[in-house]
């Protein structure tokens, strides 16, 4: 499943990135050189090209049909995300794994999102 939003959701999303960037860079700075965040000018974010990506999420095929057949364990094993950090689409990935009957790991359910590590992405996958 991709995930995506419209122009309005883009434009909260871009914004609030960089009001968290500002942060970040501000945070060890004395008080007296600490600045106001201006919020950007977000005119050139439309609906003209269609939605914009805000993640995916991917449960394998072979994982579902396992799962379906009762053939993996019921309580997933391992379970983490980790952000990442790129220009044009960092974000988090998650994945949740468990064991089938011969203790090989198996994927059951794996996600992306744009947006950094936070509780609304945690308690969304987990």
């Amino acid at each position: 499943v991709v995930h995506t939003c419209d122009a309005r959701e883009m434009k909260q999303i871009y914004t609030n990135r960089l009001k968290q960037e500002h942060a970040n860079a501000e945070k060890d700075l004395p008080e007296a050189k600490k600045t106001k965040f201006k919020p950007p000018d977000t005119s050139f974010i439309t609906d003209e090209g269609g939605p914009f990506y805000t993640g995916f999420t991917y449960v394998p095929a072979a994982s579902k049909a396992l799962w379906e057949a009762g053939l993996l364990e019921r309580t997933p094993s391992t379970s983490d995300g980790c952000h990442t950090e790129a220009d044009e689409c960092g974000g988090t990935f998650f994945c949740t794994n468990t064991y089938d009957a011969n203790r090989h790991l198996i994927p059951l359910l794996v996600e992306h999102w744009i947006f950094n590590e936070d509780e609304l992405r945690w308690t969304s996958h987990f």
